[in-house]
């Protein structure tokens, strides 16, 4: 893609190699200090696709500059990234649209990094075309946009995300959600790991739980997810899909500890769909478990993980022999298609 990102710092440091890595994918970097030149460049000079501010020292995230930066960005509808070496321990909503900056670490490995900023900016180049409707084709075009750059990056999180996908739409057609519902439940599913663009891959691909740090981390990328899809302009109810669907049904999942109907529909349908995907799918530590006994590990913990309606709709899917549809072996219907989903039921529910 070509792209131009404007970097922001207020200190001298080693800008290469990040700089290399989002060259070798067609991103040019160009780099301005915190002053009110950088303001004059930013509002005179040609529109850079995203700005991206150095936070390592906390005189930047109070200075003018910094504020009025923020204000640009707004105005102009341009996308602002932040790395900063301290990320918030709580995990927060995100603002909608672009209210708010994409907060990533700033010990993100380059090429990790570089490939984030290029999600935001793919996320982005469709906004004007979103605004103009609640839900529509630019949507499905944005997710299917994001979901071929995480193939190339991280493609067992595109294929994980695909299955999900499918399974989910069955599920939202087993509760026969409207048509309108069920595409929200498919873009939420396609995009509901997004934030881990955001995470260290060396990190993602640990073998075994994550624990201390490195679990508070992970847990960011929900909120990092949901900030992506917020300057994407999608609807907000697909946003809290993905920033809830890791809660569960009892309150005491994450980032707010919301319960029962507290949680968007979507994401209860997301976090059992997510569940029980990874059950059948093997690991390299483990086979997978067959699906009848991933439906009796939900069962187990329906009202607790679970919302109870969601598992029962599963089980009914069970029963039907619709689930015996997914392949477990890292693969989905049509994988190069997951949008037409949207038309047409993922599984078979005849």
């Amino acid at each position: 893609m070509e792209a131009h990102i404007l970097l922001v710092e207020n200190k001298d440091s080693q800008n290469q190699p990040l700089m290399d890595a989002l060259a070798r994918i067609g991103i040019d970097l160009s780099i301005s200090p915190h002053s009110q030149e950088t303001l004059l460049r930013i509002t005179r000079g040609p529109r850079p696709d995203l700005i991206l501010l150095d936070q390592a020292s906390s005189a930047a995230r109070d200075s003018e500059v910094e504020r009025h930066i923020h204000m640009i960005s707004r105005v102009a509808r341009i996308p602002l990234v932040a790395m900063t070496p301290n990320l918030p321990e709580k995990v927060s909503t995100p603002g909608t649209g672009l209210d708010t900056p994409l907060l990533i670490p700033e010990s993100l490995p380059c090429e990790d990094k570089a490939f984030a900023l290029r999600i935001v900016i793919e996320a982005t180049r469709a906004d004007p075309w979103l605004r103009q409707q609640e839900l529509g084709s630019c949507h499905s075009m944005t997710a299917e946009s994001l979901l071929d750059a995480t193939s190339e990056y991280l493609p067992e999180i595109a294929h994980h995300s695909r299955r999900v996908a499918c399974l989910s739409v069955a599920i939202a057609k087993q509760l026969s959600l409207s048509e309108q519902d069920c595409q929200k439940t498919l873009l939420g599913a396609l995009l509901h790991d997004i934030g881990k663009i955001c995470i260290d891959r060396t990190m993602i691909r640990r073998r075994g739980p994550l624990r201390g740090d490195d679990f508070s981390l992970m847990q960011q990328h929900v909120r990092m997810g949901a900030a992506v899809l917020a300057f994407g302009g999608f609807p907000s109810s697909v946003i809290s899909a993905v920033l809830e669907h890791h809660e569960n049904f009892d309150g005491t999942g994450y980032p707010a500890g919301f319960a029962g109907n507290n949680i968007v529909q979507i994401a209860r349908i997301i976090r059992v769909a997510d569940a029980f995907d990874a059950m059948v799918t093997a690991r390299p530590y483990r086979p997978p478990r067959h699906p009848r006994l991933a439906v009796a590990e939900l069962r187990y913990c329906s009202g607790g993980d679970f919302d109870p309606r969601v598992v029962s709709a599963v089980e009914e899917m069970e029963k039907r022999g619709v689930l015996s549809d997914i392949d477990p072996d890292n693969s989905m219907p049509d994988p190069t298609r997951p949008l037409a989903l949207a038309s047409r039921p993922c599984l078979s529910m005849s």
